[in-house]
């Protein structure tokens, strides 16, 4: 709903205010204490896994979210429909710009997910680092994919010269090799 209403202050106002809070926790876990407290026994990889989730999180709300906030800002939902029938494809360009940038910075906060012994935490503090991990690994897998095939998308799309296709439908009345003789077609 904000970026239909295009009153983009709540979003830039919490994504601020987020980034703040991550700093904050950031500088509090690299402080000379936290590195004491995960050499003591029985919660030291809690500590440990508590300042490696705080990186993490740091990591995509300082590099990820103001892209992503800059993306909403710039794509208007009504807008990506042209008035010929065709797609605006220029939102799609500048995700794929991004996504390189997006990738590095989920790489980054793999590395510092990775160093957790989620096996040697306490209970309460593995199901939250469990959030985390559950959204970077779902996260990772598609934006690779969205970087491999953006190209081939925009292409199809006519992002380099106009393309036209032809659309057929097969009718599986009459048996055939291909599933059956095409019975009506269009053109895009």
């Amino acid at each position: 709903p904000v970026v239909k209403t295009g009153d983009l202050t709540p979003l830039n106002d919490t994504a601020s205010a987020v980034l703040e809070l991550t700093a904050r926790a950031e500088q509090t876990v690299d402080s000379p204490l936290w590195d004491i407290a995960s050499g003591v026994p029985l919660v030291g990889e809690s500590v440990v896994a508590v300042s490696e989730a705080t990186r993490a999180t740091h990591v995509i709300v300082r590099d990820v979210l103001p892209i992503a906030v800059d993306l909403a800002s710039s794509i208007d939902p009504d807008e990506l429909m042209r008035e010929d029938g065709g797609i605006d494809i220029e939102p799609l360009r500048l995700v794929a710009q991004e996504l390189p940038e997006i990738q590095a910075a989920l790489t980054e906060a793999e590395r510092h997910i990775e160093r957790i012994d989620r096996d040697a935490v306490l209970p309460l503090i593995d199901e939250s680092i469990g959030q985390l991990v559950d959204v970077v690994d779902q996260a990772s897998p598609l934006l690779v994919q969205a970087e491999e095939y953006m190209p081939a998308l925009l292409a199809l799309l006519g992002s380099d010269e106009s393309r036209t296709y032809a659309v057929l439908f097969q009718n599986n009345a009459e048996s055939r090799a291909t599933g059956g003789n095409p019975g009506g077609g269009t053109v895009l």
